[in-house]
């Protein structure tokens, strides 16, 4: 579902349940900040580092690819953990005309498809 809370502001949320369990995926445009996000812990899941929430629904937040990224589910932590792992994130920053020239066509590609 393609959702807009503010104009020209669109989240995507995709759902999924296995008839035991729900996973929701929000991805929102832009960066998540650098301060602590109030109510969560940061910790890493692969060698990515993320935001968490530990309760009955686990909520997880990190960015990456030019998106911020928040995975909410009633899954056991390692599913969750598995789930958060295979998803897009941030491939650090890198230098060298390729990567360069990776980026700017990634740019250029957004302008044309914002959901790519």
């Amino acid at each position: 579902a393609l959702r807009t809370p503010r104009p020209g502001r669109h989240v995507l949320q995709l759902g999924y349940s296995d008839g035991l369990s729900t996973v929701s995926l929000f991805a929102q445009r832009g960066r998540l900040g650098t301060a602590p996000v109030p109510g969560f812990a940061p910790e890493t899941v692969g060698s990515r580092p993320v935001w968490v929430r530990h309760e009955t629904t686990e909520r997880v937040v990190w960015g990456g690819q030019g998106r911020v990224w928040t995975l909410v589910s009633d899954a056991e932590w390692s599913t969750v953990r598995d789930a958060v792992a295979a998803l897009p994130g941030d491939l650090g920053h890198r230098d060298g005309v390729r990567a360069r020239l990776a980026r700017g066509l990634g740019r250029l590609g957004a302008m044309v498809n914002p959901f790519r």
